[in-house]
């Protein structure tokens, strides 16, 4: 997740955190959590994470990692 905040977290994520109200609770700043970056790769339609591993792997983080794997080498993501 650290590579993916690197990579993700940009003017563009940030501007569809505000505009979706993915904030943090307290100190409202944009969200970075795997459930937040599936919905900005994949859609807010996207169903709230349900914190289960499997389904956690399967449609939140894996889809995450293939988003930076299809934009970056994997030499180029090990330097993030």
């Amino acid at each position: 997740m650290k590579k993916a905040q690197k990579h993700f977290v940009n003017q563009d994520y940030i501007d569809f955190c505000h505009a979706n109200g993915f904030l943090t609770a307290k100190l409202r700043k944009p969200s970075t959590t795997a459930d937040t970056m599936a919905k900005y790769l994949l859609g807010t339609d996207l169903v709230d994470e349900p914190h289960t591993a499997l389904e956690d792997a399967r449609d939140y983080e894996a889809p995450i990692l293939s988003a930076l794997l299809s934009t970056l080498s994997r030499k180029k993501l090990l330097a993030l």
